[in-house]
């Protein structure tokens, strides 16, 4: 008879296998996988994970995408529609993206916290790329992901028309390291980006 010791020992899968599973999850889906056993809290807080991680935030937090398969709702209906685990912002309407008559995205949000910030600051400060898809991030709100992420890179505002020109001073001196900015299609003028280019001598965009 196998002892439970024996038996949990043939359960623990190596590290490398992890974090090739972990590094396709979004961060509510790490918080809960990294609960399981030391084992697993390790791999999901792994350095290679967050430093490619492309990080969505909006004004309610840190986007994540939810997966699984669901039954239609549909009277008499039984073909399933599938959440699938990537974020694709099309068509949005109260959190849900219809891509066709079977296929659903549905997106969360994660409120940052001083708890979230406080146990996730070593991971947070290796992100590299982030991102506003819903194009709703606000100059208060920028600035306070911007401080719990001073590595960051590469930076996409599409569209984001509630930014103004004031939060431009702070982009040099919160993300010292950053390559490229995305402001098309944003309020910002000349003058904000010229400051950009005069105080920022690295970045390429």
């Amino acid at each position: 008879m196998t002892s439970l010791a024996e038996h949990t020992e043939t359960q623990i899968l190596p590290n490398e296998v992890l974090q090739s599973i972990f590094e396709k999850l979004d961060i509510s889906q790490l918080l809960i996988v990294g609960q399981v056993n030391t084992q697993w809290r390790e791999n999901s807080r792994s350095s290679s994970i967050w430093r490619n991680m492309n990080l969505s935030i909006s004004e309610k937090g840190i986007l994540c995408s939810m997966s699984g398969h669901y039954r239609s709702t549909l009277p008499n209906s039984t073909q399933p529609i599938t959440l699938k685990p990537t974020i694709r912002f099309a068509q949005l309407h109260k959190g849900y993206i219809l891509e066709s008559s079977n296929i659903v995205h549905m997106t969360r949000s994660i409120a940052v916290t001083k708890h979230l910030t406080t146990s996730l600051k070593d991971q947070l400060n290796l992100v590299q790329h982030l991102n506003a898809p819903l194009h709703d991030i606000s100059d208060h709100h920028l600035i306070k992901f911007l401080t719990h992420m001073p590595s960051l890179r590469h930076i996409s505002l599409e569209r984001c028309r509630s930014l103004t020109v004031n939060v431009i001073p702070f982009l040099p001196t919160l993300v010292r390291g950053l390559v490229s900015i995305d402001l098309s299609n944003t309020y910002m003028d000349d003058s904000a980006l010229r400051f950009l280019v005069r105080n920022s001598p690295f970045w390429l965009n």
